[in-house]
């Protein structure tokens, strides 16, 4: 049974309901409007009775609506090119109360009740919850691609990875963002303080909070409101959104960008506005998405040309003159901001192409199966609404409840296009990742709530009455017991893994900054690379580097690099002249030489002696110096010889903390996290 809702835009709960035929509808209007009559009848519905074949005979759907206060009738005649409901008087419900049946909701928005309006206010309280309740670490990308680089703004000080110094591949665009907090607190004297840990976190609360107000008016825009409350409710408990959306990784901010652009998007062609402001915003997002995480092309390029498909030739034209004006404005604005950063002409996009695809360096970071995404990350990301996401997915041939309509069907096809033609792009690229694809999640948690409001109004259907109640109970109530277990393991889940998976990577570097600068002289990590955030949560200037000096070390992972110093200047530096290696498999970064043998390398590179005034180390000519204190993980100490050349140069334990119940990398990150001090 095909349905397409009319606009309603009355907020009130529809009780009995009766159809009616259009003609004889605009007949009853032309007479009521002459005697002025006012009722509480509203068309609320176009539908079509058969569903064998038959033509199609639309028909209205009447609902008697129970709120005190009459509705004024609409100057149009027609009931079908009415821009609102249409009002009919109280006695045709009489005439047809026979023939009552189930109501259908409107297509457009109605107004917010004061529980919605509760519900969309709460998130701003949500995320802060979770980023207090985050204490542990995921990955190196949320400290070193983003806050460290922030620090360094602000004051003078901080590690650059090689995709900030040498390979230019990142734009300072989101680092900006979190310098305004990291300047505040410059300012008023207060980056001494344990805001410098807190303030990063409330920045990021906002982008989080952004991803699920986007998420609803995604929904808004695909479907209604019954399907954006739910869609909301999935996003604030999704496992992937509760674990991520908080980390200070570009990909959140990726997330919020592309949610936005999504949220105004125009979904069907055949009702563009180009020079609607909402589109033009939309394209700005995807270019400013663009300029921050340059993969986001093969998301943003699905998008057009799914639109440009289903367009004419002259839509087609109108889209493209947009795409050009808005996307070489964004461009040379992001030229300007990254040569102003890096202090020579750089687009840092196109040296982000040129090192992962002509150069495969982000292969030397591992390759997957191409069937990664779809086997592992989908399941994954979705985790127990996975089958819920299954089922909103498919079909979208035709509307599977009275909520839907097929114009809902035709933005939804171009939704699942999306995800699907985006999925398949990333598995093309040998290196992938979980994260790769977070964006996508905002529209797995809208189809989730188009199979869960579908289902609940299906199991409605042969009832007399369908109470529309625009509020979270009202859309999860059919499986509420279902959907709080499900919510529970997400959450669950994302609680366990942000308090108590990987902590002690946090906490060290809590304890560290409490030392006093006369103890704490210098720092080794002797672990992974970027195990541990740096500066941004150890603020302690004395050990910043000084030119080839490092006061403070870490065992680096730099890839095999090989390009120009810059992608606008053809003259190489002789620094990166340095970095032209052989093969990827004839490659071995510090860190894994390290751990190929690490009794042999400390043998090898450090002094027989700790020197108790403790220079700092010069990685440049191979000369390791033995810090005043060194980080490790509990598996590196359990290694006799390790331990033993340790204890014999007079270092002892004096802090260690419970890191996890299980690694991913027992060999290497195994155990509690520890600090040696060396003791004369």
């Amino acid at each position: 049974m095909a349905f397409v809702p009319v606009l309603c835009e009355s907020p009130a709960l529809w009780g009995p309901s009766a159809e009616i035929s259009i003609s004889k509808a605009s007949l009853l209007l032309k007479k009521l409007k002459k005697l002025k009559i006012h009722s509480n009848w509203t068309v609320i519905g176009v539908f079509s009775p058969h569903n064998d074949g038959r033509p199609w005979h639309p028909r209205l759907r009447l609902g008697l609506n129970h709120s005190s206060r009459p509705f004024p009738l609409e100057s149009s005649a027609s009931a079908v090119v009415m821009p609102s409901s249409i009002r009919i008087a109280h006695g045709i419900g009489s005439l047809l109360r026979s023939r009552s049946r189930i109501d259908v909701a409107s297509e457009s928005t109605p107004p917010c009740s004061r529980s919605f309006i509760l519900i969309e206010a709460s998130i701003g309280d949500f995320h802060p919850v979770l980023l207090v309740q985050s204490h542990s670490a995921w990955s190196g990308y949320e400290f070193y691609q983003s806050l460290e680089i922030s620090h360094l703004l602000v004051f003078d000080y901080g590690f650059k990875t090689w995709e900030w110094d040498l390979a230019k591949i990142r734009s300072p665009i989101h680092p900006y963002f979190f310098s305004l907090g990291y300047w505040l607190l410059k300012v008023s004297n207060l980056d001494q303080t344990n805001l410098l840990v807190i303030v990063p976190k409330i920045f990021q609360a906002i982008i989080a909070s952004l991803i699920d107000l986007g998420t609803f008016h995604l929904a808004s825009n695909l479907l209604n409101q019954n399907y954006s409350i739910a869609a909301l409710a999935c996003s604030l408990t999704c496992f992937f959104n509760a674990y991520t959306s908080i980390r200070t990784s570009s990909n959140s901010l990726e997330t919020a960008l592309l949610t936005w652009s999504l949220a105004l998007w125009p979904w069907d062609p055949n009702h563009l506005n180009l020079s609607c402001s909402k589109f033009i915003i939309s394209i700005s997002l995807i270019f400013g998405a663009f300029l921050i995480r340059p993969s986001s092309i093969l998301f943003s390029s699905s998008l057009i040309f799914y639109l440009l498909l289903k367009s004419n030739l002259n839509i087609k034209l109108d889209i493209l003159a947009w795409l050009i004006v808005i996307g070489f404005t964004s461009c040379f604005l992001g030229f300007l901001i990254d040569s102003s950063f890096y202090g020579e002409p750089t687009f840092t996009p196109l040296n982000f192409f040129k090192q992962n695809l002509l150069n495969k360096i982000s292969n030397y970071y591992g390759s997957n199966p191409w069937h990664y995404y779809f086997s592992q990350a989908f399941p994954f990301i979705n985790l127990s609404f996975f089958p819920t996401v299954l089922i909103g997915l498919f079909p979208l041939s035709i509307p599977q409840s009275p909520l839907e309509s097929v114009h809902q069907i035709t933005k939804l096809q171009s939704a699942r296009f999306v995800i699907f033609s985006t999925i398949i792009g990333f598995s093309f690229l040998p290196h992938k990742e979980f994260r790769f694809i977070q964006p996508l999640v905002p529209l797995f948690n809208i189809f989730a709530a188009r199979a869960m409001v579908n289902n609940h109004t299906r199991q409605n259907l042969s009832q007399t009455q369908l109470t529309h109640q625009h509020n979270l109970e009202g859309s999860l109530k059919f499986r509420l017991p279902s959907f709080i277990f499900r919510s529970i393991i997400s959450l669950g889940l994302a609680f366990y893994l942000m308090t108590f998976h990987y902590p002690a990577q946090i906490s060290v570097m809590s304890y560290l900054r409490s030392l006093p600068n006369h103890q704490l002289k210098s720092i080794g990590f002797l672990m992974p690379c970027h195990s541990t955030p740096w500066q941004s949560h150890l603020h302690k200037p004395h050990l910043a580097p000084n030119g080839s000096l490092e006061p403070m070390w870490m065992l680096t992972c730099d890839p095999p690099l090989n390009f120009s110093n810059n992608s606008l200047q053809s003259n190489q530096s002789a620094f990166s002249n340095q970095f032209k290696t052989a093969p990827f498999e004839n490659y071995i970064d510090e860190a894994d030489q390290f751990y190929l043998d690490p009794q042999e390398f400390l043998l090898k590179y450090f002094p027989k002696h700790v020197n108790p005034t403790f220079p700092p180390t010069n990685k440049s000519n191979k000369s390791y110096q033995w810090p005043s204190h060194l980080v490790i993980f509990e598996a590196l100490w359990k290694l006799n010889g390790v331990r033993n050349i340790l204890e014999k140069l007079g270092y002892q334990v004096v802090w260690r903390a419970s890191n996890s119940r299980w690694h991913d990398d027992p060999i290497r990150r195994g155990g509690s996290v520890m600090v040696l001090k060396w003791k004369n």
